[in-house]
């Protein structure tokens, strides 16, 4: 059976993961700003306003519910790392990672010696360039054992694909099915039961990356 999931958000994401639950045929429960935990939650994906993940996403995984916080997963690093600290199933809509396709130029590249990527458009959900390019292409290096600080990140307020290419190897945004394979990975990590908060210590070292990109130590 799966696991019955509560959505906090209601804008552009909540909505966007909430077809895609639907599309899986997962049970599901929608919430907007003001939002209650539910007894019969067996994980919570929070998708509200970036500035709310961290009470959201604290008040969850403090009594033991998994969660899959849309990416950034805080706009600040203390907060995603006591996020971290608190241990059991945690996830990060670092979407990129499980693309179709991904999986395949990740083995192909192996551990790269340069990168050079690109990314870029705002809209009303996401005004800053940097808080929206810099996690997708700063999570990919990341997942190819490449420190972002070294790669060449081309992110700009003009809408292009993302697209990077390591060591000559190019991956570039292809077929949908990104967001529904995040959603089935966290299911299944639900249903397994095991402690797994790989994805929240990604998006701790991704939002650590893009605060230094807008204030340089």
């Amino acid at each position: 059976m799966a696991p019955r999931l509560g959505l906090v958000g209601r804008g552009y994401w909540g909505d966007t993961y909430a077809k895609v639950l639907k599309q899986l045929r997962i049970p599901f429960w929608q919430e907007g700003r003001y939002w209650h935990m539910r007894s019969d939650m067996d994980g919570l994906i929070v998708a509200c306003s970036t500035q709310a993940h961290y009470e959201v996403a604290k008040c969850a995984l403090g009594r033991g519910i998994p969660v899959l916080i849309e990416k950034p997963i805080t706009l600040c690093s203390k907060q995603a790392k006591e996020l971290v600290e608190l241990g059991g199933i945690g996830f990060a809509g670092h979407t990129r990672l499980y693309a179709p396709g991904w999986a395949e130029f990740k083995e192909r590249v192996g551990k790269p010696q340069a990168i050079e990527a690109w990314g870029g458009g705002v809209n009303e959900t996401n005004p800053c360039p940097i808080w929206n390019w810099a996690t997708h292409l700063g999570a990919m290096c990341l997942d190819l054992g490449f420190d972002p600080r070294g790669a060449q990140l081309h992110i700009t307020a003009e809408k292009q694909p993302v697209r990077m290419v390591a060591d000559g190897l190019e991956f570039a945004d292809g077929p949908p099915g990104a967001l529904a394979n995040l959603v089935s990975a966290f299911c299944d990590a639900i249903e397994k039961g095991e402690p797994d908060n790989r994805g929240l210590r990604l998006g701790y070292e991704v939002v650590k990356f893009t605060e230094e990109l807008i204030v340089p130590s």
